[in-house]
């Protein structure tokens, strides 16, 4: 008579099925079955993973819960809330709103702790590290929490599902985005230079000239800035060059040519209030070249 062996390894488990239905759990060992009418089938589970994924385990979770409750952790989520599992004390991995993982206990001590992902959207600092490093090499951690960083001198603006939440100082974080919207917005706060160059102009007494002007500036109010214009370069841009244009044309040449440090005040004078009220600041602003026709 020739026997049915089973070898399960010590890190695995065996689900044991009689004619597909579910009999009982096998330990690590050897396993003979005697031959007969009976179709004996046996699933081997590899306890190494985290989580543990093999669709015999769901579907016994379905029939026998507490069978599987007795040698896994079950994480199972509800709509709004986020698992974060620890493996021998150490962050093994998240699990997602409306899903279920299983993770052995033989192997290793496993914990859950339970977030509120409607409402607690941000990571605690001391998994941040952890969550960086694991979203590195796993996009389904990736897809769940947005890890971000903001650099020395930089400021970030944290919006959650489109409305502006807080502002951040230079560090690394992590947001919970497995059922909000998270967007980070950073700001460099050094100082800048933008360049208006090429700018083809008419004086008073109506002499075609080209001049460049230059500003140096830095954000100082991000969410002024970001509640003014979308695009805060852009707005510097087209104000510098419009008061440009303005001043020059109340001047004759002979003016422009003899006041340029007149024209640079007066050029201040009208953006300065604007780029004020848009969360900038600019130190200095100025003609850098005017050049006649030829």
């Amino acid at each position: 008579m020739v026997f049915k062996t089973e070898k399960i390894a010590d890190y695995e488990l065996g689900l044991l099925y009689r004619d597909r239905a579910f009999q009982k759990v096998l330990a690590p060992g050897v396993y003979r079955f005697l031959p007969g009418r009976a179709e004996i089938e046996v699933v081997k589970l590899d306890l190494r993973d985290l989580p543990v994924k093999a669709p015999a385990l769901a579907a016994l979770y379905l029939t026998h819960p507490q069978v599987v409750e007795a040698h896994f952790l079950v994480a199972d989520m509800g709509d709004g809330e986020l698992g974060i599992v620890y493996a021998d004390g150490k962050l093994a991995g998240l699990v997602a709103p409306r899903s279920v993982a299983f993770y052995a206990k033989a192997l290793r001590q496993v914990s859950l702790e339970v977030v509120d992902a409607a409402t607690a959207f941000e990571v605690p600092e001391r998994l941040v590290a952890p969550l960086v490093r694991l979203a590195a090499k796993d996009v389904a951690v990736r897809d769940l929490v947005a890890v971000a960083e903001v650099p020395s001198d930089h400021v970030g603006l944290l919006y959650v599902d489109g409305v502006l939440e807080k502002q951040l100082k230079p560090g690394r974080y992590a947001f919970v985005k497995a059922v909000r919207k998270i967007q980070m917005v950073i700001f460099d706060l050094r100082l800048q230079t933008l360049e208006v160059t090429g700018q083809e102009l008419l004086t008073k007494d109506r002499i075609g000239l080209r001049a460049n002007l230059t500003a140096v500036y830095r954000i100082v109010d991000p969410a002024k800035a970001v509640s003014l214009t979308a695009d805060l370069k852009d707005f510097l841009y087209k104000e510098l060059q419009f008061a440009l244009r303005q001043v020059i044309g109340t001047r004759t040449l002979e003016q422009v040519l003899g006041d340029k440090l007149g024209i640079n005040q007066a050029i201040e004078a009208l953006v300065l209030p604007k780029l004020g009220d848009a969360g900038l600041q600019v130190p200095s602003v100025g003609v850098k070249d005017i050049i006649l026709p030829g």
